[in-house]
């Protein structure tokens, strides 16, 4: 399908999700009923990250076994994503809690856990400018990358769902899923969570075609300069040398 009407689709699609995420009735169950409607664009944005950072996880496989170039740059877009997203998260999160909970923050099991996987996508990006010249830099920030996917999915789908955690919590989840929110929540949230992720995605494909081929015109700079250097250097190497020139008798 042409790009232009992917675009135009998806265009579509996210002008939708935001009218549709705005013309949802209060959820009764909140304090404050019309702003619940945060929770189309938080609870996405979770799990967009979520995906993002098992994405980032996949190419740090292929980095560790294959070493493959294209996977360096898809799992550092992934991670830049899934870091995005969970900043997203977090922000949307506070928002929620100062408006039905009356505290930007409110050290809930869902808050602290959330901040965690936050920071270690932190650690990530700052690992990977601290190694910025090391040859092994990729491999590194691969094994690091890998290794954090079990510590994320403890730390989004387990922890907060423990039983003591959960009797505890001010999270919505029990009202989220158990069902008891109109009916139109639940296609909205699918519709908005559906196509905020195709945006996502649309993104994090077109930075990695731009610096796919931002890396390829590099090396492509420096094996041209190379060449210059060495058809440079056979040249001084050829005028130095000396010149005998044979005697006649």
């Amino acid at each position: 399908m042409n790009n232009k009407i992917i675009a135009i689709i998806q265009y579509i699609g996210i002008n939708l999700a935001i009218i549709f995420s705005f013309s949802a009735p209060g959820a009764s169950q909140f304090q404050y009923p019309d702003l619940a409607r945060i929770i189309f664009w938080h609870l996405p944005c979770a799990m967009i990250s979520v995906i993002f950072h098992l994405i980032c996880g996949y190419h740090a496989f292929k980095i560790i076994k294959y070493s493959d170039t294209s996977s360096e740059v898809k799992m550092n877009n992934a991670l830049g994503m899934a870091a995005m997203m969970s900043t997203l998260t977090m922000l949307t999160g506070l928002l929620f809690s100062k408006v039905q909970w009356g505290a930007w923050w409110q050290w809930d099991a869902r808050q602290t856990s959330y901040l965690m996987l936050l920071l270690i996508f932190s650690s990530s990006l700052i690992l990977k400018k601290g190694l910025l010249h090391h040859s092994r830099k990729a491999k590194i920030t691969a094994v690091y990358n890998l290794t954090s996917i079990p510590v994320g999915i403890f730390l989004v789908f387990i922890y907060p769902r423990l039983t003591q955690i959960m009797q505890n919590s001010f999270h919505p989840s029990q009202t989220i899923q158990g069902g008891l929110l109109d009916q139109t929540y639940s296609f909205t949230l699918l519709f908005v969570g559906f196509n905020l992720f195709l945006l996502c995605y649309r993104i994090f494909h077109m930075k990695n075609k731009l610096d796919y081929t931002i890396i390829i015109k590099e090396n492509n700079h420096a094996r041209f300069r190379n060449m210059e250097l060495h058809s440079s250097h056979t040249s001084d190497s050829y005028m130095d040398s000396p010149i005998y020139l044979s005697r006649k008798n």
